[in-house]
């Protein structure tokens, strides 16, 4: 199985079209996402602090890296 990408964004009802791709991890060749505990903090501090400031948040799972 090919690997993927995952990725977050961030976005608000204002400004639609997005802050900048964070790149998360690829899935293994089982398809499993498996993160590092620092990856993982790192992944739930960008959630909470994308929710904090009130901003909405969109992963996206693509077939190619995203540099």
């Amino acid at each position: 199985m090919k690997p993927k990408y995952l990725s977050m964004f961030t976005w608000t009802d204002d400004d639609t079209n997005g802050n900048y791709d964070l790149n998360i991890g690829k899935t293994n060749n089982i398809g499993e996402l498996d993160l590092s505990d620092d990856e993982a903090k790192n992944l739930v501090r960008n959630l909470v602090d994308a929710l904090f400031l009130g901003e909405h948040v969109t992963l996206r799972i693509r077939k190619e890296y995203d540099s």
